[in-house]
């Protein structure tokens, strides 16, 4: 089973929550991966928006890493979707 390790960085409570996750304590066991959340609120309607970042990863976990782009950004919108899921319960 595939885990991973976070650590809040960031928090701005009501509209901005930064994750981290040390890719060496976990499966990949290379990287840092910021997560960065932004909630915005207007006529009774709020937005969250995700923003992503891959940082240290070399050689050919690098390469791999490029082609792997289109992974994350699936992987990350169905985790946002499940976050508004959770929060529009």
């Amino acid at each position: 089973m595939a885990t991973e390790h976070f650590e809040v960085a960031e928090l701005n409570e009501s509209d901005k929550i930064v994750l981290r996750c040390d890719g060496t304590k976990g499966t990949t066991g290379k990287g840092e991966y910021i997560f960065t959340y932004l909630v915005t609120s207007s006529n009774n309607l709020t937005e969250i928006t995700l923003t992503g970042e891959i940082k240290g990863l070399t050689g050919i976990t690098k390469f791999f890493g490029k082609m792997m782009v289109g992974i994350f950004k699936k992987a990350s919108a169905k985790d946002l979707d499940a976050l508004i899921a959770y929060l529009e319960k």
